[in-house]
């Protein structure tokens, strides 16, 4: 323990002295990390409780399993270094269980939390608000209740990675400013997956198999990304108004009636509201069949127009016309250039 002891001459600046009698404490100086390891889940609780609030070193604290009626409360602490609390080990894992985690007010480099699952049904599960570290949970679970699964508020960045919401009416919101990386969601039986208002942001980075009735809802300035880049979620008020548009060099096209060059198609999805641009050269008086058009942004049978910004019908020919298959055919007017701009405008209903 010359580490340790070496770490307490210093001035003792985790109180280390004290806390080593109840939690045991070993001191890494490669890294500058103290390791705890309290015997029981309250325990780990207390000790996050009594930990300064300026930490002059990085901390680790490895949760043993177990279950509590206590909230896991990590709020205030301050510094350059990093926090660490580890619970279990395997995805999906509910070994190590808190009633609620609240994380706030912290402004330390980073706090990591790994393995623990939340167990409040009345309300919020994980709160996290008004900090400027960084979040990291990790293979953390939320099992069902009245209120958000995951819920940030006026933060930094956070990342949640293979983390599990279930049952939950909202399983991750952002709001106020708010950053929310989200890599491989898990779990069933939520209402709605991913909820941003207030300028919040959720991008989902990787989809995991995460249920919910709605995939986003984004108000009043809140934005959610899907991993294809489209803004997603019935939107009001300025949602999205300081974001650009995200657009996809996706070839859609072929199925030509006659040898056609595509020089460049392009898609984009804003709202409920999708626009296919692009430059085509057609034959007068010949068509295009536009295919291979992506899923998520296929119109179906239930679209009733698509409107065409450039090159409006011509002695009487039907320029855009929508076919059965969900195939959007261009028709070249008679006496139209071969080089035409295209721009398509419609309401996907998928």
């Amino acid at each position: 323990m010359d580490n340790f002891n070496y770490l307490i001459t210093q001035g003792d600046p985790l109180g280390l002295e004290k806390l080593n009698k109840n939690f045991g404490a070993l001191f890494s100086p490669s890294d500058e990390t103290v390791t705890f390891n309290p015997a029981t889940i309250d325990d780990a609780l207390g000790l996050i409780e009594m930990l300064p609030r300026f930490l002059p070193c990085n901390v680790t604290i490895n949760v043993p399993a177990g279950t509590t009626s206590r909230d896991m409360d990590v709020i205030g602490f301050e510094g350059t270094r990093m926090l660490f609390i580890n619970g279990a080990t395997e995805v999906g894992q509910q070994t190590h269980n808190v009633m609620r985690m609240v994380i706030g007010r912290n402004n330390n480099d980073l706090i990591r939390i790994t393995g623990i699952t939340v167990k409040n049904t009345q309300n919020r599960a994980v709160f996290l608000y008004r900090s400027s570290a960084g979040i990291y949970l990790n293979r953390c679970n939320v099992i069902g209740g009245a209120g958000e699964g995951v819920g940030g508020f006026g933060c930094g960045d956070i990342t949640l990675n293979s983390c599990s919401v279930s049952g939950r009416p909202v399983a991750i919101a952002a709001s106020i400013a708010n950053v929310v990386c989200v890599l491989l969601p898990f779990g069933e039986g939520n209402q709605t997956l991913y909820r941003a208002h207030g300028n919040g942001r959720i991008n989902v980075v990787t989809e995991g198999t995460i249920q919910g009735t709605t995939y986003a809802i984004s108000t009043n300035g809140g934005l959610v990304i899907d991993p294809q880049g489209r803004a997603r979620g019935a939107t009001t008020g300025l949602a999205g108004l300081f974001e650009p548009p995200i657009w996809h060099d996706v070839i859609l096209q072929n199925g030509a009636t006659i040898a056609i060059q595509t020089l460049r198609l392009r898609w984009v999805q804003m709202g409920n509201i999708v626009i296919i641009t692009g430059r085509i050269s057609l034959n007068t008086g010949s068509s295009i069949i536009i295919g291979n058009i992506p899923a998520q942004i296929r119109p179906n049978n239930t679209v009733t127009s698509i409107t065409s910004v450039v090159g409006a019908n011509r002695a009487g020919d039907r320029i855009v016309q929508l076919l059965n298959n969900g195939d959007i055919n261009v028709h070249s007017g008679s006496g139209e250039t071969n080089h035409r701009e295209i721009v398509l405008i419609y309401t996907p209903n998928n």
